[in-house]
């Protein structure tokens, strides 16, 4: 677990500060988000009327795959922070704490920890690229051979048009035949 103990901030009058370094590699977060680094950064924690408020950024590498050309990559992920952690258990009286407002809140345990295992985790998904890529001018595959074309070229033939001689069209028109269907040209 990523975390803090802040029971001793949430007995500070509200806005104070606490500032901490994040420097792990947790196992459970290497394995869900295929971190290939570990999480490093710094985070700001200040005591709030409702809880602690964490604002920092941190960073990591992570594995990821071409979608162009299906290479195993590393990449650089950064996640910022801007969230308030509420407690369940009230610090001074040992009762469980009010319900918040956003019932989708981060929460800190039942003993005052502040665990940043779920947020790097929420973070890190919506950071993550729809389509990754290795490199902005990666080439991809040949569609027809399945090359990588960033190896060079594939040696396909290639028609007038710069098309590969079996490609999806000619595929389809073949098909359309052995259908009984006749394409225009005939």
């Amino acid at each position: 677990m990523i975390g803090f103990n802040v029971a001793q901030l949430l007995k500070s009058p509200t806005g104070a500060v606490r500032r901490v370094e994040v420097d792990e590699l947790d196992e459970d977060l290497r394995k869900d988000l295929h971190l290939a680094s570990a999480t490093k950064g710094s985070l700001r924690l200040m005591r709030t009327s409702a809880g602690i408020l964490v604002t920092g950024k941190l960073a990591h590498k992570v594995e990821a795959i071409c979608s162009r050309c299906l290479v195993e990559f590393i990449r650089d992920q950064v996640i910022e922070f801007d969230d308030e952690f509420v407690p369940v258990i009230d610090v001074n009286t040992g009762l469980p704490a009010p319900e918040p407002a956003d019932p989708d809140a981060f929460r800190l345990t039942q003993d005052h920890l502040l665990d940043l295992n779920e947020a790097i985790r929420q973070y890190a998904i919506l950071e993550n690229p729809m389509n990754p890529l290795c490199d902005e001018n990666c080439r991809g595959l040949c569609a027809n051979c399945g090359a990588n074309l960033n190896n060079g070229p594939c040696g396909c033939q290639t028609g007038d048009d710069g098309t590969a001689g079996s490609t999806f069209g000619s595929l389809l028109v073949e098909r359309m035949r052995q259908a009984g269907f006749k394409p225009k040209e005939e």
